[in-house]
């Protein structure tokens, strides 16, 4: 019966044993996973990192394209401005131009050509003032 009792102890020692050890096994598997989630998690944070410094140098980028703006702005203004002298000149430049045509067309090239060539022939001695004061209907009126 000693032995019995001894048995029947040594079976109540191991299966508790039996029944740490499979509680062990569940923690282990448990902390696999874990583990591996912390793998997967360790990956992801390592993306998201990459992708936060990528957000940094677009940041970053933008900031001084925003510092160039006001000069940038300034320098089309100026060109604007520029531009509008520009055809404002060219808008000038061609009435003069178009003023200068139009006295060259009235200038004696484009006169209308004379009746008579030069020098002009003179009128018959019945058609002057100064002719015969008879005959009243030769006089030149």
């Amino acid at each position: 019966e000693e032995k019995r009792a001894q048995l029947a102890d040594e079976l109540d020692v191991a299966s508790s044993k039996a029944l740490q050890l499979a509680k062990a096994e569940a923690t282990v598997v448990a902390y696999r996973k874990k583990l591996e989630g912390v793998g997967v998690m360790s990956q992801q944070m390592n993306e998201l990192e990459d992708q936060s410094a990528s957000y940094l140098r677009k940041i970053m980028e933008l900031e001084s394209d925003v510092k160039k703006l006001p000069g940038l702005q300034k320098s089309l203004e100026e060109a604007q401005k520029k531009l509008g002298r520009a055809e404002k000149e060219k808008a000038e430049s061609d009435e003069v131009g178009r003023r200068r045509e139009r006295s060259l067309r009235t200038s004696w090239t484009w006169r209308r050509p004379r009746r008579y060539s030069w020098p002009r022939p003179r009128r018959p001695w019945w058609h002057t003032e100064r002719s015969w004061k008879g005959w009243g209907s030769c006089r030149s009126k």
